[in-house]
């Protein structure tokens, strides 16, 4: 959350910023967007994600090591 002008506002991400901090492609956000199985916010027609639920998706998800 941040405080803006004694408001409390929600920071949202692009789904390319998000992408990037989930180390996901871009069309996969959009899957689980459609799936429901991750928050978004709709503004207009563009999806925003919030920057505290990717946040939270990262602490919880296991990492992947690769073999090789």
């Amino acid at each position: 959350l941040v405080l803006i002008g004694g408001c409390i506002a929600v920071e949202l991400l692009t789904t390319r910023e998000a992408a990037v901090l989930l180390r996901l492609a871009p069309r996969t956000l959009y899957n689980h967007a459609s799936r429901r199985t991750l928050p978004t916010v709709k503004i207009g027609r563009s999806l925003r994600w919030r920057r505290s639920d990717i946040e939270r998706l990262i602490e919880i998800r296991p990492a992947r090591v690769r073999e090789g």
